[in-house]
C-alpha cells in the first residue's frame, strides 16, 4: 500500500490540475511555479502549483495545500483510498467540469461591496487610532518603525479577522488597496506571533489586488515599486517628498498580466522608475517588463528589505546612495 501511495503522489500534478483551471507560470524557482483561479473558490491567481514538489495550495481556501491525493479527495469528494485508486487508474475526471469563471466585473465594482468594504476600512482606522483593544496593532506598527502620520496617509487599520487555518478570529492590520476613490481590495496582515509566512495574509473576498498606493501618487518625477505593502509604506515614509511609491504585493505580483500592464502604463508617467524585489534576478526581469528604458532594479541586499532598513535606521542613506547613483 505504501508503494501505491508513493506512486499516486508522484503523478504529474500540473497535468492533473490543468483540466480544472487555467494556470500561468509565475516563477522559475523550485522547478517552476504556476498560478491561476482556484478550482474550489475561484479568484484570479490565488491557486498555486509547484510541480517539482508535487504540491499545491490556495491562499484563500486551502493555505496549507496538499499533494495529488489531497487534490483528488477535495475535488471528487473521495476517501483517501478511493483517491489513490483513481490516480493509479489513470486520470479520469469524476464529471465534466467547466473552467472556473473569472467574473468580468469583479465584486469590488458593485455598490454593495464598496459600501461594506468602506465601512470595514473606516471602522478599522478608528480602532487603530482610538480603541484600547487595538494596542497590539499600534505596538506592531511602532515596532516596524512606522509613524502614526504614515498609518493615516495609507488608511491602515486594526481588526480581528477570521483566520482560515487557525479557525478563529486573529488580530490583523488592514491594508486598503484603493484607486480612483474606490476600494479594490482589503488585505489583512495577521500579527499573531508564531505564524508561518504563508499564514500571515488573507483578504476580503471579492477584491482584486493590482497596485497598492495608487491614490497616494502626487506626480513626483520618480516612482518606486516595492514588494510587500509594508515595504511600500516604509519607503513612502522616507521618500514621499521626492518620489511616488507603489507596491505590487509580492514578487509574483508583476507576473499578473493586468498588474503588469497597469504598471507599464503608470511607469510612462515618470522620468525614473525603481523596482525593488527581494531577489535581484526577479527585480531585473521586472524592470525589463515594466520600464526597460527608464527603470532600475533594487533588491534586498543582505536579506534586508525596506522595512528592515527603516527599523535599523539605514533606509534613508541606503536609498539616497542608490537613487542618486
Amino acid at each position: 500500500m505504501l508503494t501505491q501511495i508513493a506512486r499516486a503522489r508522484g503523478v504529474d500534478l500540473l497535468e492533473l490540475v490543468e483540466p480544472d483551471t487555467r494556470l500561468v507560470r509565475v516563477a522559475a524557482t523550485r522547478g517552476g511555479e504556476y498560478a491561476g483561479p482556484c478550482p474550489f473558490c475561484g479568484g484570479t491567481d490565488r491557486f498555486h502549483v509547484v510541480p517539482a514538489e508535487g504540491r499545491w495550495y490556495c491562499r484563500q481556501c486551502t493555505p496549507r495545500g496538499g499533494d495529488a491525493i489531497d487534490y483528488v479527495r477535495r475535488r471528487d469528494h473521495l476517501s483517501f483510498t478511493a483517491a489513490v485508486n483513481r490516480l493509479l487508474g489513470g486520470y479520469v475526471p469524476s464529471a465534466p467540469r467547466p473552467a472556473p469563471q473569472v467574473n468580468a466585473t469583479p465584486a469590488w465594482r458593485e455598490a454593495g461591496w464598496q459600501e461594506a468594504a468602506r465601512a470595514e476600512v473606516q471602522q478599522a482606522i478608528w480602532r487603530l487610532e482610538h480603541d484600547p483593544a487595538a494596542e497590539q496593532g499600534r505596538t506592531y506598527l511602532v515596532n516596524r518603525g512606522l509613524l502614526a502620520a504614515t498609518w493615516r496617509a495609507w488608511g491602515l487599520g486594526y481588526a480581528r479577522v477570521w483566520h482560515p487555518r487557525l479557525k478563529a478570529l486573529a488580530p490583523a492590520i488592514t491594508l486598503p488597496w484603493q484607486a480612483g476613490g474606490n476600494i479594490q481590495a482589503v488585505q489583512y496582515r495577521f500579527i499573531a506571533p508564531g505564524l508561518a509566512k504563508r499564514d500571515r495574509f488573507s483578504q476580503r473576498r471579492g477584491g482584486e489586488r493590482l497596485l497598492f498606493g495608487l491614490d497616494l501618487r502626487a506626480g513626483k518625477p520618480v516612482l518606486v515599486i516595492a514588494e510587500g505593502e509594508l515595504n511600500a509604506v516604509s519607503l513612502w515614509q522616507v521618500l514621499h517628498e521626492r518620489a511616488d511609491v507603489l507596491s505590487c504585493g509580492s514578487q509574483e505580483g508583476l507576473a499578473s498580466r493586468r498588474t503588469r500592464r497597469l504598471a507599464q502604463a503608470i511607469a510612462q508617467e515618470y522620468r525614473v522608475v525603481f523596482i525593488w524585489l527581494d531577489d535581484p534576478a526577479r527585480a531585473a526581469a521586472a524592470v525589463q517588463a515594466v520600464a526597460p528604458t527608464t527603470g532600475h532594479a533594487l533588491w534586498s541586499e543582505g536579506g534586508l528589505d525596506a522595512n528592515d532598513r527603516l527599523r535599523d535606521g539605514t533606509l534613508a542613506d541606503w536609498l539616497i546612495s542608490r537613487l542618486v547613483a
